[in-house]
């Protein structure tokens, strides 16, 4: 898989993070509430401020998965706003609630089993 950033392509590796093509996939820039290191699959928050924390760091509603890791020093995020991926497979791993699940679907989520 690769991504064009800056006019320069980037090369990802296949992770299976990506369960169906439907929903479509469907991808923003995303404020991060501090700046972070996060890894492709983790789950993130919509805080009431309107920026996004990484589910369990925050208060907010789940309502993304980050598609492509950022640096350490990165306030933005290219996170997942759509799209149907496997529940193994995020981040950070063992914390979904069901309410965290249902909230993903609200925003446009699903979740499959699998892998």
């Amino acid at each position: 898989m690769s991504k064009i950033t800056g006019g320069i392509m980037d090369s990802l590796a296949a992770d299976n993070l990506v369960a169906s093509d439907y929903p479509g996939l469907v991808a923003r820039a995303l404020t991060l509430t501090t700046s972070a290191e996060i890894q492709r699959g983790t789950v993130l928050t919509r805080e009431s401020d309107g920026t996004y924390a990484v589910l369990g760091a925050g208060s907010g509603t789940a309502a993304a998965i980050v598609a492509v890791t950022t640096e350490e020093d990165d306030t933005v995020v290219e996170a997942y706003v759509s799209g149907c991926f496997y529940r193994n497979l995020l981040l950070p791993e063992d914390t979904l609630t069901e309410e965290d699940e249902f909230n993903l679907r609200l925003a446009g989520i699903l979740l499959a089993d699998g892998i």
